[in-house]
This record gives structure tokens, C-alpha cells and sequence, in this order.
């Protein structure tokens, strides 16, 4: 059974269910990547907010790739994540 995570933002975020392994949250995040990119969007009608969205989603990744980031934010979300020091969008 899977531990309820206290925030599920970040899987939302990389669109993969809790629990998932590495491999699909990598999956997940270049799925997600390739049509968020700044790069790859430069006269979308809003890049200044898909530049903050793609800037969420590789935060995201950073975390959930991580084992040790990873259970932190699992078991306590972002408050164990700014416990650790870690910046934490707003």
C-alpha cells in the first residue's frame, strides 16, 4: 500500500501517479518538457508564465529523481523540503 504523500503537486506536476518509479517520472517530465519548453515556444502568447511553468516542472523532477529528496517530500512535503534547505518555488 502507498504512503499518502502530504502533497501530490509535484507528481501532478510530471503527470505520474505516487509511487512511480524513476523511470516514469523521467518519462513523465520529458513527455511534459518537450511541449512546455521556452525554447521550443518562443512566440507563445504567455512565455514569460511557460518559462515559470518549465522552470516548476524541472523542480519537479529535480525532487522526485532524487531517493533522498524524494522521500522528504513524501513523508512532509515542502515544509520538510525548506527544513532541508532546499529552494522551494512560490
Amino acid at each position: 500500500m502507498d504512503r499518502p504523500v502530504q502533497n501530490p503537486a509535484l507528481y501532478r506536476a510530471l503527470d505520474v501517479p505516487f509511487g512511480s518509479s524513476f523511470a516514469q517520472i523521467k518519462k513523465g517530465f520529458y513527455k511534459i518538457a518537450k511541449s512546455s519548453s521556452p525554447d521550443k515556444n518562443l512566440s507563445h502568447p504567455d512565455w514569460s508564465g511557460l518559462n515559470e511553468r518549465f522552470a516548476y516542472l524541472v523542480f519537479a523532477y529535480e525532487i522526485l529523481k532524487n531517493p533522498e529528496t524524494r522521500a522528504i517530500y513524501d513523508a512532509k512535503g515542502f515544509k520538510g523540503l525548506k527544513a532541508k534547505g532546499v529552494n522551494v518555488p512560490a
